[in-house]
């Protein structure tokens, strides 16, 4: 048995705790509980009986719905099964009146319960009035393991001590070990820690998930700011909110020169041909691969290209006469297109008489050195003399002389000819033998990217697992199902972010050859293409421009190079419809891998959907491929975002903000540009200057050469109209040139020819090239708004010439005007958006005249 409280040695006493309440209470004729003792519970049954020793007499007709127990809130209150008066008393037990009370279970050992005879309620439930003839103080008592021997009403216990809390734990070890010291407090019968425990198990469980928890907090505090993003998803995005793009690379370029040995029946489409660099166990050149008999490592290893054709499906104009292009050399030896050279006149013959070359505007031509120019030998041609060039003009010709069908092309000034090309040449002494074919042309020649084409299926898009509710903002349409979540990752890394290529001019010319390599990793996009049962989606940097119809995706690379797809939300952005299968289709390969060197790409490969598959073909790439660039590290980003959009001014609100945009807008087209607001009564205008550079009024080598200004101010104007000031009128237009009237007077020198001086003299202040890439005095390259002309600088360059003994300015003023004192003052002033202009050769472009005098 195990006593409860108050024990045997405190029954009615003075001397036990509540001993003089007892006698009070008998004193009054008051019943009330003395003491309980519980029995140890039965092995078989579970049960527990208590002995409750009273007062007085054991009432008559109790029940249990006299009979209560409370316990702490939380804790389950043992039931009570049967109450009956004692039948036999031990030995020496003077208690007047004993209950026998059998529980159902023990009473909690963390809990103390109390046992208490009430009076029962109108359910016939134990309630909560003392039982009649008992004491409101004596009806209760505690018994159990956490009994307190003076407590006789049951209540809340007191709170145990709150233990201290680590709130410096973040990681899986702090949090199990808080855990653990937290339950042994609560629970302090429960010391099993072992792994395979329960209780161990489940503090395991709730550990795990709170250091998940506390990581994600983390990580999101972290990457919701610029200056402390780690993820390279969330610096993009930040970079991308202050107009920022934080660039993934760029592929890699090259001009590949193919020969063929016949015409392939039907022709080649873009789409077909693979060109491939050597590769471990690769054949050897000559004849055309199959793209299904590769091994993978050709295809994985970085060492694919594929055209860049504006139409993948167009057919590859592949003819065995572009192989080999003679260059006319009109029977003189030697004979050299100068560096510079902006045409050439091709030899298009094949020596019965029939014209052979189907060279259009908008071909590329190759022109390099194939044999020395001193010995002939094939050897010794310099692999630097090799130039790639973008055909804009054909016109057909003929030699009445050598009787010979002639091809004569023209090209942009920006694809002109870097370096002297010896067409023709003679051998050493003494047999000075002719040395023909030193510089030749070859056609055939394929602008091609770096990448290999990947295709693998994305699953169907999934339905919403939960309806969305009908306040939803952004719920998809009545006639749509709901969509889940769909951000697939591509299953291969290092996707391709290649730069479209550049369109045509204003004037229709097309891009020049140059043009192709030039690369900006900005305004490169991911090669990723899906297509869907209903059409095709394509990727856009963002979707903060697209409308609700549109069907376009963002693709995001993360830190692993794993490229995920993100779609619009049915505002920005089409969304795509539940259930649709998507098919994706992407290139891979690493940027800079891509910039191999010259001669390394000499295999083409065939796909199975190809025709003439036998065809013997050799290719090689003469320049070496460029634009390989590696993706923008995120420090970089963090470094240049903030301040990214300080740096280049988008919006014109004053005059000097008009100049600068016009000349970022003209690019090399525009030397310089001035800009004013004038009043117009009701508002303000913006008028623009522009000083047009000289080489952008060359002949592009098209029809419509020649109107390098006009282009510019067309380009500036449509610029400055998307960044001008709401309430600014704009007019663009060109520099208002003064034409100079110059006339000087020389002294020669003696010993000088005097005919040679002065034609040296006019050559110097000509508005020419000279000789050696020099620029003449009133190159209008030299002049800018409002420059004066000095007298000083005049009569220096003068005195530079040899021959010149002296030299005097005796006229100076403005051509058809009368002299404002220019001479007396030293200059003649220009307006601050004026330009001298002093070119003879052109109408109204000034006057210059030379009094020579002396010499011989």
């Amino acid at each position: 048995m195990t006593p409860a409280a108050p024990g045997p040695e405190g029954r009615g006493t003075p001397d036990g705790p509540g001993g003089h309440r007892r006698a009070l209470a008998a004193a009054k004729g008051l019943n009330g509980i003395d003491g309980i003792e519980a029995a140890d519970p039965d092995p078989a049954e579970g049960t527990v009986v208590l002995r409750v020793r009273l007062l007085g007499a054991v009432p008559q007709r109790l029940t249990t719905a006299h009979l209560r127990i409370d316990t702490e809130p939380g804790a389950r209150p043992p039931r009570v099964l049967a109450v009956r008066a004692e039948a036999e008393r031990p030995p020496g037990d003077d208690a007047e009146g004993c209950l026998e009370v059998v529980l159902d279970r023990p009473c909690d050992p963390a809990a103390a319960c109390h046992l208490a005879l009430v009076e029962p309620g109108a359910d016939g439930r134990p309630g909560r009035e003392p039982l009649r003839g008992f004491d409101s103080r004596l009806h209760s008592a505690a018994f159990g393991p956490g009994a307190d021997p003076d407590s006789r009403v049951p209540g809340p216990r007191a709170p145990a001590p709150a233990p201290p809390l680590d709130y410096l734990a973040k990681d899986y070890r702090s949090f199990l070990g808080l855990m653990l010291d937290r339950l042994s407090l609560t629970s302090p019968a429960w010391r099993e820690r072992h792994a395979p425990d329960l209780g161990v198990t489940l503090a395991e469980l709730l550990a795990h998930t709170a250091d998940r928890l506390s990581y994600y907090q983390d990580a999101v505090a972290t990457e919701a700011y610029l200056a402390t993003a780690r993820r390279r998803i969330s610096v993009r995005r930040h970079a991308r909110l202050v107009d920022y793009r934080l660039h993934e690379g760029c592929n890699a370029r090259a001009f590949v020169a193919v020969e063929v040995d016949r015409e392939p029946v039907p022709a080649w489409r873009a789409d077909d041909v693979v060109l491939l660099t050597s590769y471990d166990g690769a054949p050897p050149p000559g004849r055309a691969l199959r793209w299904e008999e590769l091994p993978q490592r050709a295809v994985d290893g970085g060492h694919c290209f594929e055209p860049l054709p504006a139409d993948p499906a167009a057919p590859l104009d592949l003819t065995p006469a572009h192989n080999l292009i003679r260059i006319h050399d009109w029977g003189e030896r030697p004979h050299v297109l100068p560096a510079g050279a902006t045409s050439a006149v091709l030899v298009d013959d094949d020596g019965t008489g029939s014209r052979w070359l189907r060279l259009r505007a908008s071909d590329l031509l190759l022109l390099e050195e194939a044999a020395g120019p001193r010995t002939g030998r094939p050897g010794d041609a310099d692999p630097a003399h090799r130039h790639v060039v973008r055909i804009a003009r054909v016109r057909r010709d003929r030699d009445e002389v050598l009787d010979t069908d002639l091809l004569e092309v023209r090209w942009p000034a920006e694809d002109a000819l870097p370096f002297p090309l010896h067409v023709c040449a003679v051998g050493p002494a003494p047999e000075r033998r002719p040395l023909p074919d030193v510089g030749v042309a070859r056609g055939n020649v394929l602008a091609v990217d770096h990448g290999a084409r990947v295709e693998e299926p994305l699953g169907p898009v999934p339905a919403a697992a939960h309806p969305p509710r009908p306040g939803d903002r952004y719920g998809p349409a009545d006639d749509e199902p709901p969509v889940g979540p769909f951000r697939p990752a591509l299953s291969r890394p290092d996707v391709v972010h290649a730069e479209p290529p550049p369109g045509p001019a204003p004037c229709g010319c097309p891009h020049p050859a140059a043009a192709l390599l030039r690369r900006d990793p900005r305004r490169a996009l991911p090669a990723v293409l899906l297509t869907g049962p209903d059409a095709r989606w394509r990727a856009a940097p963002d979707l903060l421009a697209a409308g609700p119809d549109d069907r376009a995706f963002v693709v995001e690379t993360d830190d692993e190079r794993v490229s995920w797809l993100r779609f619009g939300d049915g505002r920005s952005g089409r969304r795509p419809t539940a259930g649709t299968p998507f098919t994706a289709r992407y290139r891979i390969g690493a940027g800079p891998a891509g910039n191999v060197g010259a001669d390394r790409i000499v295999h083409l490969a065939l796909r199975p959907t190809a025709t003439d598959r036998d065809l013997p073909v050799r290719a090689r790439n003469p320049l070496p491929a460029a634009g390989g660039t590696p993706p923008e590290e995120c420090s970089a980003a963090r470094a240049a975002a903030p301040v990214a959009f300080r740096a280049v001014r988008e919006r014109a609100v004053v005059a000097g903000d008009y100049a600068e945009l016009a000349r970022r807008a003209g690019g090399d087209r525009v030397r310089q540009a001035a800009a004013d607001l004038v009043w117009t009564g009701s508002w303000y205008e913006a008028v623009v200057a522009l000083d047009p550079r000289a080489s952008a009024a060359r002949d592009c080598g098209c029809p419509a050469g020649g109107a390098g200004g006009a282009r510019a101010e067309a380009e500036v104007t449509a610029a400055l109209e998307r960044a001008r000031r709401l309430g600014h009128d704009l007019r663009v237009t060109a520099a208002a040139e003064v034409p100079v009237e110059l006339e000087l007077t020389v002294c020669v020198r003696p010993e000088h020819v005097c005919a040679r001086v002065a034609q040296a003299l006019r050559e110097e202040f000509s508005a020419a090239v000279l000789p050696g890439g020099r620029l003449g005095r009133f190159h209008p390259d030299l002049w800018g708004f409002g420059d004066a002309v000095e007298i000083g600088d005049l009569l220096a360059a003068a005195q530079a010439v040899p021959g010149v003994d002296s030299a005097e300015v005796t006229v100076l003023r403005r051509w058809g005007e009368p002299d404002r004192g220019a001479l007396a003052a030293g200059f003649l002033a220009i307006g601050p958006y004026e330009v001298a202009r002093l070119d003879a050769a052109r109408p109204r472009g000034g006057r210059f005249a030379l009094v020579a005098k002396g010499g011989r």
